[in-house]
């Protein structure tokens, strides 16, 4: 039966259009849009597009504030605050402080190259230097590997002091556990922030590398560290220091030295007349004249400052009078006392750590007064002498003499020696547990001794990825220069130990992980995110406000043109039939 026979007599009698044919409805997922009213249709074709908009909008806004917070996180003074916890280990303790740090977000991006995570460089830093924020070697490696970098100032250190004071009290706020939390909830904070897949790259020299070796291994919350001259080893009395000094002078200089040291305590112990006579001779006034142990502390001190860059004229100038009468010698070491002084803008008195006694920030010394508590309480790392007859360190400057300074400093400690032991057992010593360490010290560093133990890394090197970057240079100091900014003066040496170490980033940002997480959780200090924060945060939010318009839009489209597709099936089917 053709379609014809449907139709009524009249409106074949007079040729008429014959009328629509009832197409039979069936399942289909536009079937929907023809129940669509046309003004919801427009109104949310108006809200889809302003969404649109808006989204495209503020996109622009934040992206503009993360362009100029990438510019603002690298400028001159731009510290940011992170709410940190006073104490960590105490659960009824809610105080928390002000922890200042630095970032900047200018290289980030996430690789593209096959296998390779995205880096977080995390620089323990006790001595931010604003001058070489952008330019320090960190920042060289961070715009080659696409990293982002921050700089930590540790608690008792720069601005960031959990308490308004550095009184004994207070003090035990300070400790090895609780900077290791410090940095543990720093990174699990600004985690969120990143791509989950992201590898924290944890740096330090000295202290702050020993912090930044043991966040690595206790708990493993960051991928790899890059420690330099890390004081790792917890031990009473150090004689690396002496021997190293030793070392860097020659046998010769050194045998001058000490037997020019063994003259001033002989001075010293022979009448009060005396002592008092050359020790304002070399800068002291005469109403405070200083015990003779901590008098020779100072002078040994003052003549291994000077090792660092003025050992030739140094020893010069105490060789010309090695066989001279003791008077002419007396006075050669305490002008070149003075003039070293005079130099460096120095008094004599300033030398000597024992006198830092204040508890307040206002008292002379109080910056130095956590570092000497944490080796009174936990490291130790006292320098000794060796007892040889080359030694630089004065015979009275022992281990006995040091914890009776500690106690002057800090009265009441809750122990009368270092718990050097319990450092060792839960952080590893000299052969820290953890892998992807990458340690960079040098045989003159005086320090370097108290760092990983080369030999016991090296037969797990296999299996941990840990390695030893020897730096072959002559200056007992030139270790310390491995973050700071490049110039063309450097020497070869140090700009062969920094491609070693960027060759290893690399390598680290592209191999599989074989290192077990720690399971350890560390209660953490922060109330939320900070100052740096919103810039992340805030472009992929703008990010998916765009996205969600034009999903909004493609679909409010598809309701406003449902007349089209009606008329389109209305089409079809018609030619169908």
């Amino acid at each position: 039966m053709t379609l014809v026979a449907y139709l009524s007599p009249s409106a074949q009698a007079v040729g008429a259009m014959p009328p629509r044919a009832r197409i039979p409805r069936y399942s289909s997922p536009m079937s929907f849009l023809g129940r669509v009213p046309y003004s919801l249709a427009l109104l949310a074709t108006a809200v889809g597009l302003v969404l649109l908009l808006g989204g495209a909008a503020a996109n622009r806004a934040v992206h503009a504030r993360f362009l100029a917070h990438r510019e603002d996180a690298a400028s001159v003074n731009f510290a940011l605050n992170f709410t940190q916890k006073v104490d960590h280990f105490d659960s009824l303790n809610h105080d928390t402080f002000h922890q200042r740090y630095w970032e900047n977000q200018r290289w980030w991006k996430v690789p593209t190259q096959a296998k390779a995570r995205p880096l977080a460089f995390l620089r323990i830093n006790s001595f931010h230097w604003d001058g070489d924020w952008n330019t320090s070697t960190i920042a060289t490696w961070a715009k080659e590997l696409g990293a982002i970098v921050f700089d930590l100032e540790p608690r008792y250190a720069g601005e960031s002091y959990p308490v308004p004071d550095v009184s004994t009290r207070d003090l035990r706020y300070y400790s090895i556990e609780q900077n290791v939390a410090d940095v543990v909830n720093f990174i699990q904070d600004k985690s969120t922030l990143l791509p989950n897949n992201t590898r924290w790259i944890v740096m330090g020299d000295l202290f702050d590398g020993a912090f930044a070796t043991w966040v690595r291994a206790k708990p493993r919350v960051a991928f790899g560290v890059v420690a330099t001259s890390p004081h790792l080893l917890a031990v009473e009395g150090y004689t690396g220091y002496d021997l190293a000094y030793q070392a860097s002078i020659g046998r010769t200089c050194s045998r001058i030295v000490h037997d020019l040291l063994g003259t001033v305590s002989f001075t010293l112990n022979s009448s009060a007349e005396a002592r008092a006579a050359y020790q304002v001779q070399c800068g002291v006034d005469e109403a405070e004249l200083l015990p003779n142990a901590e008098f020779m502390y100072v002078v040994s001190t003052i003549l291994m400052g000077a090792m660092g860059y003025d050992s030739i004229n140094m020893c010069k100038t105490f060789s010309d009078v090695r066989n001279s009468d003791n008077a002419t010698r007396l006075e050669a070491l305490a002008n070149y006392i003075g003039n070293y002084n005079d130099q460096n803008y120095m008094m004599f008195k300033q030398w000597d750590f024992a006198l830092d006694t204040g508890g307040n920030m206002t008292d002379y010394g109080a910056g130095y007064r956590p570092t000497y508590y944490l080796k009174c309480t936990q490291l130790g790392q006292f320098e000794v002498s060796s007892g040889s007859p080359y030694s630089l360190v004065p015979a009275e400057v022992n281990v006995d003499w040091y914890l009776s300074v500690c106690q002057k400093l800090f009265n009441n400690l809750t122990t009368a020696r270092p718990n050097t032991d319990d450092v060792n057992t839960n952080f590893g010593g000299g052969v820290p547990t953890g892998c992807n360490m990458a340690f960079v010290q040098s045989a003159n560093d005086p320090y370097s001794s108290l760092g990983p133990n080369a030999a016991a890394l090296a037969e797990d090197y296999a299996t941990t990825g840990n390695k030893i970057i020897e730096i072959d240079c002559e200056s007992t100091s030139i270790g310390l220069s491995l973050f700071s900014t490049p110039t063309s003066a450097d020497v070869a040496c140090l700009v062969t130990a920094r491609s070693q170490v960027l060759k290893t980033l690399k390598v680290w940002q592209a191999q599989e992980d074989t290192c077990p997480m720690s399971t350890t959780v560390v209660d953490g200090g922060s109330s939320g995110h900070d100052d740096g924060d919103m810039a992340l945060v805030g472009v992929f939010s703008a990010a998916g406000g765009v996205i969600l318009g034009l999903v909004v839009a493609v679909v409010l489209f598809l309701y406003f043109g449902r007349r089209v597709i009606q008329r389109w099936k209305t089409s079809f089917f018609s030619k169908i039939n």
